[in-house]
Order: C-alpha cells, then structure tokens, then sequence
C-alpha cells in the first residue's frame, strides 16, 4: 500500500473517530440534561466538559457512559455532604427516551438514592459527635495532667500516661498504662490520671541529685 495513502486513511479514521465521540458525548449530555428536568433537578454546569455529569440538589446523580457496553449510560448517586458510602446505581440505554429514562431513575434509582445518602448523613452525623465527645474527654484529661502531646498513631500521652484516641469511648477502654492495670471505665481512667498527675508533681518538688 502506498504510504501516503495509509497516512491518509489513517488520519481520516482519526477524524471520524473523534467525530462520533463528539456526537456520542453531546448525546449523552443532552440526555442527562433531559432527565435532570424532568426529575425537577438541574444540571451542574461544572460538570459539563467531564466524563460524568452531576444532577443536583439534594442527592447528585450522575451519568456515564458506561465504560463495557457504550450503548448504555450508566447512572449513580452521590451525597455531597457524606462523600464516602456505598450509593446504588443503575443503567439504561442511551437511546430510549428521556421519558422513559426518567420514569425508570425515578423508579429504581432515586428511592434507593435518597435512603442512601440519608443513612449516610446519619453516620456523619454520629462520628462527628463521636470526635466531639472524644476531644471534651481529651479537655478533661489536660485538665488533670496538662497538655497532651500527639503521637503518629493517634495516641495521647503525657509524662507515665498513654491512651489511643479509639479508647476514650466504648464499653471497654482497654489500654495498659504504667502500673499495668487494664482499664475498663472513664472513672478509673480519670483516677490513674490524677495519680499520674500527683506522681509528677511530687516528683517535680523533689530535689534533683
């Protein structure tokens, strides 16, 4: 084959590959805005030159085509205030009707998406009044021994005291300490502290050698 007709061919393929992915992204963005009307959202406008789109308010759905079958959009959820959780999601075919398209998100989607994200935001939710709790737990303690240093694994320690953060709540807060006692309550743990504490201004007062 002459060389200059392969480049040629080769360059036309190009063309009309770029083209048909053109036409394939604005259908798809077409399609998702369609859905996004009739499910009483909008479509995010930053989303518009990404492979996934975003719907809003409340709960993001976003669209793809999917990444095996390209004849089929593949459709999600997000929850913007609780970013990681397990969301469901769903495909339809890119060429059935945005009616269509609606109804079936609104059916198999949208239900699940909400219930999702509302599970979610509950566990956010309940582990940011856990980190509170622990820090007010943390606030006792410097009361008590003074400030706590920081450790890379997230323990807190002062002078013959330790505790990991994980163990300032639960039924059980099992951490050894200097005298080796395992500890089982946040009573017990507040009596080691002020022991540690007195140890420490004893030994502060005594002279040194």
């Amino acid at each position: 084959m002459n060389p200059t007709t392969a480049t040629i061919d080769y360059e036309a393929a190009c063309r009309d590959r770029q083209a048909r992915e053109q036409r394939e992204a604005a259908l798809l963005r077409m399609t998702v805005r369609g859905v996004a009307r009739l499910l009483g959202a909008r479509f995010l406008e930053e989303d518009a030159d990404r492979v996934s789109h975003t719907i809003a308010p409340t709960v993001h759905l976003w669209a793809r085509r999917d990444w095996h079958k390209k004849d089929m959009i593949h459709w999600g959820a997000r929850c913007p205030l609780a970013q990681s959780y397990s969301a469901p999601s769903v495909c339809t075919a890119i060429d059935r009707p945005v009616a269509a398209i609606a109804a079936d998100l609104r059916r198999r989607l949208v239900p699940a998406a909400h219930a999702a994200c509302k599970v979610a935001m509950e566990n956010v939710a309940r582990l940011r009044d856990t980190e509170r709790a622990r820090d007010a737990r943390i606030a006792e303690l410097e009361q008590v021994l003074g400030p706590l240093q920081k450790t890379h694994d997230d323990a807190h320690y002062a002078e013959g005291f330790s505790i990991r953060r994980n163990d300032l709540l639960g039924r059980g807060l099992n951490d050894r300490h200097r005298a080796d006692i395992q500890v089982r309550s946040w009573h017990c743990l507040m009596m080691i502290a002020k022991l540690v504490a007195e140890d420490a201004r004893i030994a502060a007062m005594q002279p040194q050698e």
